[in-house]
């Protein structure tokens, strides 16, 4: 399993060289996508890494710093189908909830005189906790969190996380985080990795209580990361390290690790 972070900065950052929160999993099925941030689909391409191989994407939240770039990478699959004619075939898009979504395909159907899927069939599926997604080895599995609060009663969930377990490796992406507890679900059992927001509160904050929380990993990854992790990302790495107990890194965009 193979991870290439495209973007790792939070939407609120005023400018930054990083783009938006997106990640790809690639593995020996294709490769699936967690958020798609502004650039993404820019950013994979100057990576090398083939949108023909696209398997599916999973929206942690319907925000514009998690689909900034998701228009952007479908029209870029649409357009090397056109061009390349290859076999036709399923894509899929996971989202915790549809009327965002209803706004981008009809950007995209108006810009295609309403023949915007040529060549695939897109099949967009509204998605709750539990198995998200599970064929030919690769398991992806959603918890919600609190991020947005409680919903009001007969509404569902609006923000996840996500437990992604393939070829052998387990990885967690914490999604936006406000509270570690949330985390509980995800990391009940024991990953190689998570991928942790930490946009949303104070560092030291968050690496006490995601050492409380009982969360089993063995490597933390800062993603999303939000203006204090940029102004002093030694630091902000070295306070986790000590908090957590474990090696920690701030993957830049464009950088890949195996697993």
């Amino acid at each position: 399993m193979l991870i290439t972070f495209l973007g790792t900065a939070d939407e609120s950052l005023e400018y930054s060289k990083r783009q938006h929160s997106s990640a790809v999993i690639e593995t020996d099925t294709g490769a699936y996508w967690l958020d798609a941030g502004e650039g993404c689909a820019h950013t994979a391409e100057l990576c090398e890494i083939d949108l023909l191989t696209f398997q599916a994407a999973f929206i942690s939240r319907m925000s514009m710093g998690r689909t900034g770039g998701l228009a952007r990478l479908l029209w870029g699959i649409r357009n090397l189908h056109v061009k390349h004619e290859p076999l036709p075939r399923i894509i899929r898009l996971y989202v915790p909830h549809m009327a965002p979504w209803h706004c981008i395909i009809e950007h995209l159907e108006f810009s295609t005189s309403n023949s915007f899927a040529k060549g695939f069939l897109l099949q967009v599926e509204e998605y709750r906790d539990g198995i998200v997604y599970q064929d030919r080895g690769v398991n992806i599995r959603a918890a919600h969190n609190s991020f947005l609060g409680n919903p009001w009663k007969g509404y569902d969930w609006r923000t996840y996380g996500f437990r992604f377990e393939a070829e052998g490796a387990k990885v967690a992406y914490s999604g936006d985080l406000r509270d570690p507890v949330d985390l509980k679900n995800l990391t009940r059992e024991p990953c190689d990795a998570l991928l942790l927001d930490c946009a949303h509160c104070r560092l030291e904050e968050l690496f006490r209580g995601v050492h409380s929380s009982g969360a089993k990993f063995e490597k933390l990854f800062l993603v999303n990361i939000g203006q204090e992790v940029m102004d002093q990302p030694e630091a902000a790495a070295r306070k986790a390290s000590s908090i957590t107990n474990r090696e920690t890194i701030i993957p830049e965009d464009r950088q890949s690790f195996e697993f």
